[in-house]
């Protein structure tokens, strides 16, 4: 049976600050703008989005990764453990959707909105991470 390595958590977590760090840097990037050329505001605001999409695809296929490695389980388990698992697998989904509404806002995003979509995503990211935690933590116990 696999189980939610060290590993595992450690490049969840590294995933995770990498996210928060990109935004904080986007945040000062398009906070910082000369505010002079409306293009060059564009063309900063759509790179900043791309980052945090494509970081917020990140956490969206690791939270996939732990579907997949909850189905290893489910399928080994007990009855009793099984639908405990289940349930678990699917608060895991509702984080994915959790990641996927949060993907929505920032690519509708505009700039005058920037800085309060990010400071909601970063929220959000964390929420979504220490739900994920909570989770790793009672599959390990489930299946230890």
């Amino acid at each position: 049976m696999k189980n939610f390595s060290d590993r595992q958590k450690s490049i969840f977590t590294t995933k995770i600050t990498t996210l928060s760090a990109f935004m904080v840097a986007i945040l000062l990037i398009v906070s910082c703008g000369t505010g002079t050329e409306e293009r060059a505001q564009q063309a900063q605001l759509e790179e900043a989005k791309d980052n945090v999409v494509n970081n917020l695809h990140a956490l969206h296929n690791d939270l996939e990764n732990r579907v997949e490695i909850l189905d290893e389980h489910i399928e080994r388990a007990d009855d009793n453990i099984k639908a405990q698992l289940e349930e678990l697998q699917d608060e895991i989904r509702e984080q994915q959707k959790v990641v996927e509404n949060e993907i929505d806002k920032v690519e509708e995003a505009t700039y005058d909105e920037w800085n309060e979509v990010v400071d909601n995503t970063s929220e959000t990211v964390n929420q979504v991470r220490e739900k994920t935690n909570e989770i790793a933590t009672k599959v390990r116990e489930l299946v230890e």
